[in-house]
């Protein structure tokens, strides 16, 4: 009985001895996720690059230091679309929670021209970059 309460006390004091505790630090934490279909860190690294010249995405890293207090970045999903209207890739950019992720944005790349276009949750389309400042 008494091995067993020694051994149980050694495994509890294990799994909180290894678990990693949040240190406050003054870099943001930014995540980059590449979804089930694979993504090259190449094509990842050139959209983020395209995205974050955007006054759009410049918005959510606002919100998100805002509601951060300076500690996060915008994270981001990457996967392939395969929506005929937008192919290439989608990338749901937003805030990665201790609990889940929140996009705030969608936004879609083509694969050939890189060109960038918005998931409208208005309309429920996706728009060029043109139509959804329009509408917005």
């Amino acid at each position: 009985m008494i091995n067993k309460i020694i051994l149980t006390t050694i495994i509890i004091m294990l799994f909180f001895g290894c678990k990693s505790f949040n240190s406050k630090s003054s870099e943001k934490d930014s995540v980059s996720i590449s979804n089930n279909t694979i993504v090259s860190d190449e094509i990842q690294n050139k959209i983020l690059g395209i995205l974050e010249k955007l006054p759009e995405f410049n918005r959510i890293q606002n919100t998100i230091d805002s509601i951060s207090n300076q500690k996060k970045g915008v994270a981001t999903i990457i996967e392939k679309s395969d929506l005929s209207e937008a192919p290439g890739y989608r990338v749901q950019a937003g805030f990665n929670g201790d609990d889940r992720f929140e996009t705030f944005m969608t936004f879609y790349i083509n694969s050939k021209t890189f060109e960038v276009k918005i998931f409208s949750t208005q309309s429920n389309e996706v728009l060029s970059l043109e139509e959804w400042r329009i509408s917005n």
